[in-house]
């Protein structure tokens, strides 16, 4: 297998070789028919390298094996606390425990000595919490999710753009690699192979930090069936939680230094950024980010011929595309103009950044605690975890548009 890999590295050298020829004679068609190869052969030398890593099969001094291997095994302990989790806020007993617990205010740590919240507490042990002292709730049913999702479709959420991972504990690290693929080194007639080439990596620690807010409910509420109990949750959930999200994945975009397109040359800025600024692993699935006033103005631009520069995709007519790549924008409020410059993101943000989420989220309600006491009603708190981390600066650069404020 080792050989196969070896094999395969060849191939995708010679592959890159006519990609780059293609390139420098300007034929467009070779050159793409090229990079797919390359995509291909780079999937599966992963695929492979992932087969060793998962066996144990390496030499132990292969940095990026063993690092490949560490995350593995973290993934897959992470993959079966979560499926364990998951099946169980799916069960009929876990929602009516989850009920009684919310609609009586019980604690997570009353729900201890009580047999009725065993299925709370389990998955609390289960997902590292400690009813005995955590401060904050019980994990939502599978069904509150499900409808959290289809509530968070109603607004812009930027990790659909960015990578997002589903996380079991409240920190950990994800390695990544620092260096692009380098030409294999020519080996004589029974040498030894050596590992000269082999990438160097980072990791990429996260540590997910509480979010929360606070909802005061009407006994009514709280006694009607659970599903109007959560979507009335939801809804006034969502919006939060996506706008959370939003204000940590435009924090890692904050840190990117803005480039003005130039005045009437605003066209070919566009282009030259797809074409030279990103590297073309990152160009081929870059997207277009701006905001209102960003998208009105490229929306007036025009080709030499008159014809607008912006135009459907055809599998997505509410989406539209300028120079084959998605476009997509957010309210000035949201993503605000700097003095009259409307911000312009280009590049693939999956690679840019990562948006770590702890699974679930808790909620709990009180009749005594906050402003309840004082207000008569009970109140229901909602948490979820989150950290946000940039991975690879460069997938994405900023320019910035001169707009009539």
């Amino acid at each position: 297998m080792k050989r196969k890999i070896i094999n395969l590295r060849q191939q995708l050298k010679n592959v890159l070789d006519q990609a780059q020829a293609a390139l420098e004679a300007g034929n467009s068609a070779e050159f793409d028919t090229q990079m797919a190869e390359a995509d291909r052969l780079n999937s599966e030398i992963d695929n492979y390298e992932r087969l060793l890593a998962a066996r144990g099969d390496f030499d132990e001094n292969n940095a990026h094996m063993i690092n490949l291997h560490d995350v593995q095994q973290e993934q897959r302990q992470d993959n079966m606390r979560r499926s364990r989790i998951d099946n169980l806020r799916n069960e009929r007993e876990y929602v009516t425990a989850w009920t009684e617990a919310i609609c009586t205010g019980i604690s997570t740590r009353r729900a201890v000595s009580m047999e009725s919240m065993a299925p709370l507490v389990n998955v609390l042990t289960i997902s590292g919490g400690d009813p005995t002292g955590s401060d904050g709730g019980f994990l939502a049913p599978i069904d509150f999710d499900n409808m959290l999702h289809e509530d968070e479709k109603e607004y812009f959420d930027l990790s659909t753009l960015f990578a997002a991972e589903r996380v079991t504990a409240m920190s950990g690290w994800r390695a990544v690699a620092t260096s692009g693929a380098k030409a294999l080194p020519k080996i004589g007639e029974a040498s030894e192979i050596g590992t000269d080439s082999q990438p160097a990596f980072r990791k990429i620690e996260y540590s997910v930090n509480k979010y929360g807010d606070r909802l005061p409910v009407s006994q009514e509420l709280l006694n009607a069936e659970p599903g109007v109990l959560m979507a009335y949750i939801s809804r006034w959930f969502a919006v939060r939680h996506v706008m959370t999200k939003n204000d940590l994945l435009k924090s890692l975009m904050n840190s990117l230094v803005a480039k003005d397109l130039s005045a009437g040359a605003e066209l070919s800025g566009l282009k030259t950024a797809l074409n030279k600024d990103l590297n073309t692993a990152h160009s081929r699935g870059a997207s277009v980010l701006t905001n209102q006033s960003g998208y009105n103005a490229l929306d007036q631009l025009t080709d030499d011929k008159g014809r607008p520069l912006l135009v459907p995709n055809p599998a997505d007519p509410d989406t539209y595309r300028i120079k084959g790549k998605s476009i997509y924008y957010m309210d000035d409020d949201l993503l605000p103009n700097d003095t009259g410059k409307a911000p312009i993101y280009i590049g693939k943000f999956s690679a840019f950044g990562t948006l770590f989420e702890r699974s679930g989220i808790e909620i709990a309600s009180t009749d005594v605690g906050g402003d309840a006491w004082v207000n008569a009603a009970p109140e229901i708190r909602a948490l979820c975890y989150l950290d946000a981390k940039k991975v690879d600066e460069k997938a994405v650069v900023k320019k910035t548009y001169v707009v009539a404020e």
